[in-house]
């Protein structure tokens, strides 16, 4: 199917979800932007594509994008936006203004249905293929990877964009995969908690990677807010997922977990927060996310001091560090107890 040729009309900067969901159509050949109109001057560029309003909507295209308000508007919905066409010239447009939700529906519903998929395919992988490199790497890939900016414009070959996908580096988070898969884990984790979960992508895989080493396994999934996607489908393909939620780390106090994930409050006194209530009680493993996080490092020191005072504390256990880019973004942490 070809690509649809859409135009944005008021995107701004600093509207991030609009800007990874289109993100994640373009770079999956779904749509192709074409131009973008009605923007804000003062505005770093974001697709590179901009023009006037009359030049970029001379250009064939399918579909008027409205990311915002354009000019003399004062919420830019699409309703005020195809009234401000039609008033202005452009009636022929109006049948074509439509948002990104309307454009990321059926993206959606595909992309979920695959998730399931590949979840399945997981729990039921055979030795050999859970430790495959290739064969786990093609389902993570597949599944759906969140188009950060760093991500989306150097992508990994291989990868499907979705702004209800994981929140890693796809490489990063393959590695952790098949630590995880590993046969010396088999039978040995019968209950893990994830602190800080968002909307369940990455936290699937996991307990489905554990829960195919053992059956009788619980996976807690705790966060301060609902956001999960599908939890009640993915439950019965992994039912050792237990929805914790609204809870904090505080809530699990001093209770020891055999795998332990922590990747909730980014500041330095939230990080230190969630490991002195579960990560130092860990038994087996202890992972944190965002080890070189240093966008948050005006949060006391964020991710990165906690860190490195956490592999300080922890220097007499096995640390591993996956990461692609060092000491410069996100990265993955583990703690392997001995």
């Amino acid at each position: 199917m070809a690509a649809k040729k859409v135009v944005t009309f008021g995107l701004r900067y600093k509207d991030f979800s609009r800007q990874r969901n289109l993100f994640a159509l373009r770079n999956n050949s779904e749509i192709e932007i074409v131009a973008e109109i009605a923007y804000d001057d003062s505005d770093e560029e974001i697709f590179f594509k901009r023009t006037s309003i009359e030049e970029g909507l001379a250009i064939p295209h399918d579909y008027v994008i409205v990311c915002g308000p354009g000019p003399s508007m004062v919420k830019g919905s699409v309703e005020e936006v195809a009234q401000w066409l039609s008033d202005n010239g452009f009636s022929e447009e109006v049948s074509k203004v439509t948002n990104v939700t309307n454009l990321t529906m059926a993206h959606f519903e595909q992309i979920q249905t695959h998730q399931l998929q590949v979840l399945k395919e997981l729990v039921t992988a055979s030795d050999a293929q859970i430790h495959d490199r290739n064969w786990l790497g093609e389902r993570i890939y597949s599944y759906g990877i969140n188009p950060f900016f760093k991500l989306a414009k150097d992508p990994e070959p291989g990868v499907t964009w979705s702004t209800c996908g994981i929140l890693q580096v796809p490489s990063e988070f393959l590695d952790l995969c098949l630590y995880l898969s590993d046969d010396r884990w088999k039978g040995r984790i019968d209950n893990a908690i994830e602190v800080g979960v968002w909307r369940g992508a990455s936290s699937y895989i996991l307990a489905a990677i554990l829960y195919r080493g053992n059956p009788q396994m619980t996976y807690n999934m705790v966060d301060i807010y609902d956001g999960l996607v599908h939890f009640d489908a993915v439950k019965e393909i992994v039912p050792s997922l237990k929805k914790c939620i609204p809870n904090t780390s505080a809530d699990f106090a001093e209770r020891s977990f055999d795998f332990c994930f922590i990747d909730a409050d980014h500041s330095y006194d939230g990080m230190m927060g969630d490991y002195m209530n579960v990560g130092r009680y860990a038994s087996k493993i202890l992972v944190f996310h965002d080890i070189f996080g240093h966008e948050y490092d005006h949060l006391n020191g964020g991710t990165v001091r906690g860190w490195q005072e956490i592999k300080e504390l922890e220097k007499d256990n096995k640390i591993t560090e996956f990461t692609k880019y060092p000491d410069f973004w996100m990265g993955l942490g583990v703690v392997e107890k001995q």
